[in-house]
């Protein structure tokens, strides 16, 4: 996972899926306060603020404009391990056959986020593997994503993405949620690896793995 910037949520479910038994729940909630027309949707990709999770969550209020959302394609409450999913109206495909129940080792690094992160932080969690590297880059307990708001600057061209939720990963508080998740092994490169250019967390856990 060094180097993983993340992408769509399912897929780390997926990933999750193939080294896992019975079911579990990778995302528990969001929250958002993009509701509506606001000041700069005029300058969005929804300019009517009709964002589209709000067709494909379920959503309650919390005051303050705040909104949560749950039961989400990568937010149920309870995924099924033997199969994987990649879409909400698509068919669910069979992986009974293809499961991994072996040892896993995972690398990780400060350029780990969003979904991935999200699958470190399961793994972690659930103590399905052993990580090995850097912090991770993400925080263990949450994330932004769900999708982004383009906002283009009206003068300067400029596009912002603006994450649409806030995600809360379904994970037991065993790290500060303000960190990433920590490695069981902490390595870190310095000038001599890159030097020698050494993989020293590739080293590390092949000795892990030889051991």
């Amino acid at each position: 996972m060094r180097e993983n910037y993340g992408g769509e949520s399912i897929f780390a479910l997926n990933l999750y899926s193939y080294i896992s038994t019975g079911t579990f729940q990778a995302i528990s909630h969001s929250l958002t306060k993009l509701s509506g027309p606001i000041t700069y949707a005029a300058y969005s990709n929804y300019p009517q603020g009709n964002y589209p999770f709000l067709n494909t969550h379920k959503v309650s209020t919390l005051g303050d404009s705040l909104l949560k959302l749950s039961g989400g394609i990568d937010s149920k409450k309870s995924y099924d391990s033997d199969f994987i999913y990649s879409g909400p109206d698509a068919k669910p495909l069979d992986i009974s056959n293809n499961k991994y129940t072996g040892a896993v080792y995972v690398l990780t690094g400060g350029m780990t986020f969003s979904a991935a992160s999200t699958f470190v932080a399961m793994v972690y969690s659930n103590d399905r593997a052993t990580i090995i590297g850097e912090e991770t880059g993400g925080a263990y307990g949450d994330f932004c994503g769900g999708g982004f708001l383009n906002v283009t600057l009206p003068n300067s061209k400029f596009v912002l993405q603006i994450p649409f939720m806030r995600r809360i990963k379904s994970i037991k508080p065993l790290i500060d949620q303000g960190r990433g998740t920590i490695p069981h092994f902490i390595v870190e490169e310095n000038l001599n690896s890159k030097l020698e250019k050494r993989d020293i967390e590739m080293e590390r856990a092949l000795e892990l793995i030889r051991e």
